[in-house]
């Protein structure tokens, strides 16, 4: 890379978790963290036609195995970001103690792997969409709370159009300055 001066008519920022450490000054989120496991359970199907839960009552969800990695399995409990799983993985106690009451037949099923996924979450669980209040030919895109990916073509759509102009972005997802604390 040069030290050359490049300049656009629009900067975008869609850095994933390192949005709020290059934006500090702006509430645009913070980085967290999630460990999802991967059970060895041929009990359950896989494929396309594999079976996803989500429980927000009880903060679990997963999905059946998709790409031969195994059940994912995740306690949707906030982690610390990049920090990886204890090696050998082993599912929590709580996790398994789920799994015993509503999936028996993944109650003893052994862990295959566990990676640990690093998001922005903000605090509304929502994403965040606004230009930058310093330069506004730059804009931020982020936030969601680990949503990206399951939203990633609808949301970059319609970024695509807020970014074009045929659409405005809603208020809900307006960059904030930072609170400051005492």
């Amino acid at each position: 890379m040069d030290d050359a001066e490049h300049r656009a008519d629009l900067t975008v920022w869609a850095v994933g978790a390192a949005l709020p450490g290059i934006f500090p000054e702006l509430a645009c989120g913070r980085p967290a963290g999630q460990v999802s496991y991967y059970l060895d359970s041929p009990a359950l199907p896989c494929g396309p036609g594999a079976p996803a839960w989500l429980d927000l009552g009880r903060a679990m969800y997963g999905i059946g195995a998709l790409s031969g990695a195994g059940v994912k399995v995740v306690p949707d409990v906030e982690a610390p970001p990049g920090v990886p799983p204890a090696s050998p993985p082993e599912l929590p106690g709580a996790a398994r103690a789920y799994l015993r009451q509503r999936f028996p037949a993944l109650a003893g099923a052994p862990v295959l792997a566990a990676e640990t996924c690093t998001y922005t979450t903000t605090e509304n669980e929502e994403f965040v969409l606004g230009r930058h209040p310093a330069a506004p030919t730059v804009w931020l895109v982020g936030g969601d709370s680990g949503h990206g990916f399951k939203n990633a073509p609808a949301w970059g759509s319609y970024v695509c159009d807020v970014l074009e102009g045929k659409t405005s972005p809603h208020p809900r997802w307006r960059l904030r300055p930072r609170a400051t604390t005492r």
